[in-house]
Protein backbone atom coordinates (compact mmCIF):
# COMPACT_ATOMS: atom_id res chain seq x y z
CA UNK A 1 0.00 0.00 0.00
CA UNK A 2 2.76 2.50 0.74
CA UNK A 3 4.35 2.12 -2.70
CA UNK A 4 0.91 2.65 -4.27
CA UNK A 5 0.45 5.82 -2.20
CA UNK A 6 3.88 7.12 -3.25
CA UNK A 7 3.22 6.41 -6.93
CA UNK A 8 -0.25 7.98 -6.76
CA UNK A 9 1.23 11.10 -5.18
CA UNK A 10 3.96 11.16 -7.84
CA UNK A 11 1.23 11.01 -10.52
CA UNK A 12 -0.62 13.93 -8.90
CA UNK A 13 -3.43 11.89 -7.37
CA UNK A 14 -4.85 13.23 -4.14
CA UNK A 15 -7.63 12.02 -1.89
CA UNK A 16 -10.37 13.71 0.09
CA UNK A 17 -13.48 12.74 2.00
CA UNK A 18 -16.80 13.90 0.52
CA UNK A 19 -20.09 13.06 2.19
CA UNK A 20 -18.30 10.48 4.32
CA UNK A 21 -16.80 8.71 1.32
CA UNK A 22 -13.12 8.64 0.40
CA UNK A 23 -12.51 9.83 -3.19
CA UNK A 24 -9.43 10.34 -5.36
CA UNK A 25 -8.77 12.73 -8.22
CA UNK A 26 -6.15 14.81 -9.98
CA UNK A 27 -5.88 18.52 -10.65
CA UNK A 28 -6.46 17.83 -14.35
CA UNK A 29 -9.71 15.95 -13.71
CA UNK A 30 -10.96 18.67 -11.37
CA UNK A 31 -10.12 21.33 -13.98
CA UNK A 32 -12.07 19.41 -16.64
CA UNK A 33 -15.05 19.05 -14.30
CA UNK A 34 -14.94 22.80 -13.67
CA UNK A 35 -14.95 23.48 -17.44
CA UNK A 36 -18.00 21.22 -17.82
CA UNK A 37 -19.80 22.99 -14.98
CA UNK A 38 -18.99 26.37 -16.50
CA UNK A 39 -20.24 25.18 -19.90
CA UNK A 40 -23.52 24.01 -18.35
CA UNK A 41 -24.01 27.13 -16.21
CA UNK A 42 -23.30 29.51 -19.07
CA UNK A 43 -25.79 27.60 -21.22
CA UNK A 44 -28.78 28.13 -18.94
CA UNK A 45 -31.65 29.65 -20.90
CA UNK A 46 -29.58 30.11 -24.06
CA UNK A 47 -31.12 27.52 -26.39
CA UNK A 48 -34.39 27.14 -28.22
CA UNK A 49 -36.40 24.24 -26.75
CA UNK A 50 -35.91 21.05 -28.74
CA UNK A 51 -39.48 19.78 -28.99
CA UNK A 52 -41.82 21.58 -26.58
CA UNK A 53 -44.94 20.13 -28.22
CA UNK A 54 -43.67 16.52 -28.34
CA UNK A 55 -46.51 14.02 -28.15
CA UNK A 56 -45.68 11.23 -25.73
CA UNK A 57 -45.49 7.86 -27.49
CA UNK A 58 -45.09 5.97 -24.22
CA UNK A 59 -48.22 7.22 -22.49
CA UNK A 60 -47.77 4.49 -19.90
CA UNK A 61 -44.72 6.30 -18.45
CA UNK A 62 -45.27 7.39 -14.85
CA UNK A 63 -46.21 10.99 -14.14
CA UNK A 64 -42.68 11.73 -12.94
CA UNK A 65 -41.16 10.17 -16.08
CA UNK A 66 -43.47 12.17 -18.33
CA UNK A 67 -42.62 15.32 -16.39
CA UNK A 68 -38.89 14.65 -16.94
CA UNK A 69 -39.44 14.06 -20.68
CA UNK A 70 -41.41 17.30 -21.03
CA UNK A 71 -38.77 19.18 -19.05
CA UNK A 72 -35.91 17.96 -21.23
CA UNK A 73 -37.67 18.52 -24.56
CA UNK A 74 -39.04 21.90 -23.47
CA UNK A 75 -35.96 23.27 -21.74
CA UNK A 76 -33.96 26.22 -22.99
CA UNK A 77 -30.84 25.00 -21.17
CA UNK A 78 -27.84 23.65 -23.04
CA UNK A 79 -27.25 20.80 -20.56
CA UNK A 80 -29.92 18.80 -18.75
CA UNK A 81 -29.54 16.08 -16.16
CA UNK A 82 -31.82 13.25 -15.16
CA UNK A 83 -31.07 11.79 -11.78
CA UNK A 84 -32.73 8.94 -9.96
CA UNK A 85 -32.01 5.76 -8.08
CA UNK A 86 -31.67 2.45 -9.87
CA UNK A 87 -34.92 1.07 -11.22
CA UNK A 88 -36.84 4.36 -11.48
CA UNK A 89 -37.08 4.25 -15.28
CA UNK A 90 -34.36 6.66 -16.39
CA UNK A 91 -33.39 4.48 -19.35
CA UNK A 92 -37.02 4.12 -20.44
CA UNK A 93 -37.76 7.85 -20.29
CA UNK A 94 -34.48 8.51 -22.10
CA UNK A 95 -35.73 6.40 -25.02
CA UNK A 96 -38.75 8.72 -25.29
CA UNK A 97 -36.49 11.78 -25.13
CA UNK A 98 -34.14 10.42 -27.80
CA UNK A 99 -37.08 9.79 -30.13
CA UNK A 100 -38.31 13.35 -29.54
CA UNK A 101 -34.88 14.81 -30.28
CA UNK A 102 -34.44 12.75 -33.43
CA UNK A 103 -37.97 13.64 -34.59
CA UNK A 104 -36.90 17.29 -34.30
CA UNK A 105 -34.07 16.46 -36.73
CA UNK A 106 -31.27 16.81 -34.20
CA UNK A 107 -28.42 14.46 -33.33
CA UNK A 108 -28.34 13.14 -29.77
CA UNK A 109 -25.69 11.86 -27.38
CA UNK A 110 -26.68 10.35 -24.05
CA UNK A 111 -24.09 10.06 -21.33
CA UNK A 112 -24.58 7.96 -18.22
CA UNK A 113 -22.43 7.90 -15.15
CA UNK A 114 -22.03 4.55 -13.49
CA UNK A 115 -20.78 3.80 -10.03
Amino acid sequence: PESVRREAARQGVFTATLDGQRVASTAEVLAEEQRLLTFARQGRGTQAPIAPSHRMKREWLSGEQQKAVRHILGSSDRVMLVRGVAGTGKTTLTQEVVEGIRAAGLPVAVLAQSA
